[in-house]
Protein backbone atom coordinates (compact mmCIF):
# COMPACT_ATOMS: atom_id res chain seq x y z
CA UNK A 1 0.00 0.00 0.00
CA UNK A 2 2.87 2.36 0.86
CA UNK A 3 4.50 1.62 -2.49
CA UNK A 4 1.27 2.43 -4.30
CA UNK A 5 0.92 5.83 -2.61
CA UNK A 6 4.56 6.62 -3.32
CA UNK A 7 4.15 5.60 -6.95
CA UNK A 8 1.05 7.76 -7.34
CA UNK A 9 2.88 10.73 -5.86
CA UNK A 10 5.82 10.32 -8.25
CA UNK A 11 3.48 9.83 -11.21
CA UNK A 12 1.45 12.97 -10.40
CA UNK A 13 4.59 15.06 -9.90
CA UNK A 14 6.10 13.98 -13.21
CA UNK A 15 2.89 14.61 -15.17
CA UNK A 16 2.62 18.14 -13.74
CA UNK A 17 6.30 18.73 -14.49
CA UNK A 18 5.79 17.89 -18.16
CA UNK A 19 2.31 19.30 -18.75
CA UNK A 20 2.86 22.80 -17.31
CA UNK A 21 5.73 23.65 -19.70
CA UNK A 22 3.71 22.21 -22.59
CA UNK A 23 0.84 24.63 -22.10
CA UNK A 24 2.98 27.63 -21.18
CA UNK A 25 5.00 27.23 -24.37
CA UNK A 26 1.82 27.22 -26.48
CA UNK A 27 1.52 31.02 -26.38
CA UNK A 28 2.64 32.86 -29.50
CA UNK A 29 3.20 36.58 -29.82
CA UNK A 30 1.19 38.90 -32.08
CA UNK A 31 1.25 42.30 -33.74
CA UNK A 32 -1.76 44.60 -33.51
CA UNK A 33 -2.86 48.09 -34.57
CA UNK A 34 -4.43 50.70 -32.32
CA UNK A 35 -7.02 51.88 -33.22
CA UNK A 36 -8.38 49.10 -35.41
CA UNK A 37 -11.06 51.09 -37.25
CA UNK A 38 -11.14 54.67 -38.54
CA UNK A 39 -13.29 56.88 -40.76
CA UNK A 40 -11.55 59.87 -42.36
CA UNK A 41 -11.90 62.51 -45.05
CA UNK A 42 -9.50 63.11 -47.94
CA UNK A 43 -6.57 65.16 -46.69
CA UNK A 44 -6.92 64.04 -43.06
CA UNK A 45 -3.93 62.65 -41.19
CA UNK A 46 -4.14 60.05 -38.45
CA UNK A 47 -1.81 57.98 -36.30
CA UNK A 48 -1.75 54.21 -35.84
CA UNK A 49 0.18 52.49 -33.08
CA UNK A 50 1.95 49.23 -33.91
CA UNK A 51 1.55 47.10 -30.79
CA UNK A 52 3.63 44.05 -29.85
CA UNK A 53 2.10 41.50 -27.48
CA UNK A 54 4.62 38.85 -26.41
CA UNK A 55 2.91 37.66 -23.24
CA UNK A 56 5.53 36.27 -20.87
CA UNK A 57 8.02 35.47 -23.64
CA UNK A 58 11.42 37.18 -23.73
CA UNK A 59 11.83 39.10 -26.99
CA UNK A 60 15.05 39.99 -28.79
CA UNK A 61 13.76 41.78 -31.91
CA UNK A 62 10.64 42.55 -33.96
CA UNK A 63 10.08 43.07 -37.68
CA UNK A 64 6.78 44.57 -38.83
CA UNK A 65 6.11 44.57 -42.59
CA UNK A 66 2.88 46.44 -43.26
CA UNK A 67 0.61 46.45 -46.30
CA UNK A 68 -2.14 48.90 -47.35
CA UNK A 69 -3.73 50.43 -50.46
CA UNK A 70 -1.33 53.12 -51.67
CA UNK A 71 -4.10 54.71 -53.75
CA UNK A 72 -6.08 55.47 -50.60
CA UNK A 73 -3.36 56.15 -48.01
CA UNK A 74 0.24 57.27 -47.77
CA UNK A 75 2.69 57.22 -44.86
CA UNK A 76 3.89 60.65 -43.75
CA UNK A 77 6.26 59.56 -40.97
CA UNK A 78 7.10 56.82 -38.48
CA UNK A 79 7.84 57.68 -34.85
CA UNK A 80 9.76 55.38 -32.52
CA UNK A 81 7.84 53.64 -29.77
CA UNK A 82 9.11 52.58 -26.36
CA UNK A 83 9.06 48.78 -26.63
CA UNK A 84 12.36 48.39 -28.51
CA UNK A 85 15.07 50.53 -30.06
CA UNK A 86 14.13 51.14 -33.70
CA UNK A 87 16.96 50.12 -36.01
CA UNK A 88 15.19 50.65 -39.32
CA UNK A 89 12.02 52.25 -40.67
CA UNK A 90 11.17 52.47 -44.35
CA UNK A 91 8.08 53.73 -46.16
CA UNK A 92 9.44 54.76 -49.56
CA UNK A 93 7.52 52.00 -51.38
CA UNK A 94 3.87 52.83 -52.12
CA UNK A 95 1.49 50.73 -50.06
CA UNK A 96 4.19 49.34 -47.78
CA UNK A 97 5.91 50.24 -44.52
CA UNK A 98 8.65 48.42 -42.64
CA UNK A 99 9.75 48.79 -39.02
CA UNK A 100 12.53 46.85 -37.29
CA UNK A 101 13.16 47.03 -33.56
CA UNK A 102 15.86 45.42 -31.43
CA UNK A 103 16.79 45.35 -27.74
CA UNK A 104 19.01 48.08 -26.35
CA UNK A 105 22.09 45.89 -25.94
CA UNK A 106 23.61 42.46 -25.22
CA UNK A 107 21.88 40.57 -22.43
CA UNK A 108 18.82 42.82 -22.58
CA UNK A 109 15.35 41.41 -23.34
CA UNK A 110 11.80 42.76 -23.27
CA UNK A 111 8.50 41.06 -22.55
CA UNK A 112 4.81 41.82 -22.26
CA UNK A 113 2.94 44.35 -24.38
CA UNK A 114 4.12 47.67 -25.77
CA UNK A 115 4.25 50.14 -28.65
CA UNK A 116 6.85 49.38 -31.31
CA UNK A 117 6.17 52.54 -33.34
CA UNK A 118 3.55 55.08 -34.38
CA UNK A 119 2.75 55.54 -38.07
CA UNK A 120 1.34 58.82 -39.34
CA UNK A 121 -0.91 58.24 -42.37
CA UNK A 122 -2.55 60.70 -44.74
CA UNK A 123 -5.82 59.96 -46.53
CA UNK A 124 -5.18 60.48 -50.26
CA UNK A 125 -8.46 59.58 -51.92
CA UNK A 126 -11.91 58.13 -51.39
CA UNK A 127 -11.88 54.41 -50.68
CA UNK A 128 -11.56 51.68 -48.09
CA UNK A 129 -8.42 49.76 -47.17
CA UNK A 130 -7.31 47.13 -44.68
CA UNK A 131 -3.94 47.85 -43.12
CA UNK A 132 -2.37 44.47 -42.39
CA UNK A 133 0.87 42.77 -41.42
CA UNK A 134 2.51 40.74 -44.19
CA UNK A 135 3.23 37.50 -42.39
CA UNK A 136 3.82 33.86 -43.25
CA UNK A 137 4.76 31.15 -40.77
CA UNK A 138 8.37 30.08 -41.15
CA UNK A 139 9.39 33.11 -43.23
CA UNK A 140 12.16 35.30 -41.83
CA UNK A 141 11.85 38.14 -44.36
CA UNK A 142 8.39 39.34 -43.35
CA UNK A 143 6.82 40.15 -39.96
CA UNK A 144 8.57 38.35 -37.10
CA UNK A 145 8.87 38.43 -33.32
CA UNK A 146 12.15 36.77 -32.39
CA UNK A 147 12.58 35.12 -29.01
CA UNK A 148 15.68 35.76 -26.92
CA UNK A 149 16.95 32.19 -27.30
CA UNK A 150 19.87 30.39 -28.93
CA UNK A 151 17.97 29.80 -32.18
CA UNK A 152 15.95 33.06 -32.00
CA UNK A 153 12.64 31.20 -32.43
CA UNK A 154 9.96 33.18 -34.26
CA UNK A 155 7.10 33.52 -31.77
CA UNK A 156 4.61 35.22 -34.08
CA UNK A 157 1.23 33.66 -34.86
CA UNK A 158 0.31 35.17 -38.22
CA UNK A 159 -3.38 34.23 -38.12
CA UNK A 160 -3.85 36.11 -34.84
CA UNK A 161 -2.27 39.38 -35.96
CA UNK A 162 -4.58 42.37 -36.03
CA UNK A 163 -5.55 44.73 -38.82
CA UNK A 164 -6.90 48.27 -39.11
CA UNK A 165 -9.81 49.15 -41.41
CA UNK A 166 -9.74 52.70 -42.78
CA UNK A 167 -12.65 54.25 -44.70
CA UNK A 168 -12.07 57.55 -46.51
CA UNK A 169 -15.05 59.71 -47.53
CA UNK A 170 -17.42 56.81 -46.92
CA UNK A 171 -15.48 54.47 -49.20
CA UNK A 172 -16.65 53.06 -52.52
CA UNK A 173 -16.68 49.81 -54.45
CA UNK A 174 -14.23 51.04 -57.10
CA UNK A 175 -11.37 51.48 -54.70
CA UNK A 176 -11.55 48.86 -51.99
CA UNK A 177 -8.40 47.09 -50.93
CA UNK A 178 -8.07 43.81 -49.13
CA UNK A 179 -4.78 42.51 -47.82
CA UNK A 180 -2.32 41.14 -50.32
CA UNK A 181 -0.13 40.04 -47.45
CA UNK A 182 0.05 36.38 -46.53
CA UNK A 183 -1.28 35.48 -43.12
CA UNK A 184 -0.06 31.92 -42.67
CA UNK A 185 -3.48 30.33 -43.08
CA UNK A 186 -3.91 29.59 -39.40
CA UNK A 187 -7.25 28.65 -37.90
CA UNK A 188 -6.79 29.92 -34.35
CA UNK A 189 -5.45 26.59 -33.13
CA UNK A 190 -2.31 26.26 -31.03
CA UNK A 191 0.56 28.20 -32.63
CA UNK A 192 2.85 26.35 -35.02
CA UNK A 193 6.23 28.00 -34.55
CA UNK A 194 8.44 25.55 -36.44
CA UNK A 195 9.37 21.89 -36.81
CA UNK A 196 11.69 22.05 -33.80
CA UNK A 197 8.82 23.12 -31.55
CA UNK A 198 6.66 20.29 -32.92
CA UNK A 199 9.37 17.73 -32.17
CA UNK A 200 9.70 19.06 -28.62
CA UNK A 201 5.94 18.78 -28.06
CA UNK A 202 5.85 15.24 -29.45
CA UNK A 203 8.77 14.28 -27.21
CA UNK A 204 6.97 15.68 -24.16
CA UNK A 205 3.78 13.79 -25.01
CA UNK A 206 5.81 10.62 -25.49
CA UNK A 207 7.49 11.17 -22.13
CA UNK A 208 4.14 11.62 -20.40
CA UNK A 209 2.77 8.42 -21.92
CA UNK A 210 5.92 6.55 -20.88
CA UNK A 211 5.63 7.79 -17.29
CA UNK A 212 1.94 6.86 -17.17
CA UNK A 213 2.82 3.36 -18.39
CA UNK A 214 5.60 2.93 -15.83
CA UNK A 215 3.34 4.20 -13.05
CA UNK A 216 0.58 1.80 -14.05
CA UNK A 217 2.98 -1.16 -13.93
CA UNK A 218 4.22 -0.14 -10.48
CA UNK A 219 0.66 -0.05 -9.22
CA UNK A 220 -0.16 -3.55 -10.46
Amino acid sequence: MTLSKFSLSILASMIVLFIIPLFSSAFAATLQFNPSSLSKKTGDTFELEVIVDAGDKQVLSVDALINFDGNVLQVESITNGTYLDIGQKDFKNTGKAYIAGVVAGPGVTVTGKGTLAKILFKAKAKGRTNITFICEMGEKTESNISEASIDATDLIECSQNGQAVVVVDGGDTDRTSTSSGRTGGGTGELPQTGILDNLVILSIIGGILFIVGVGAKMLL
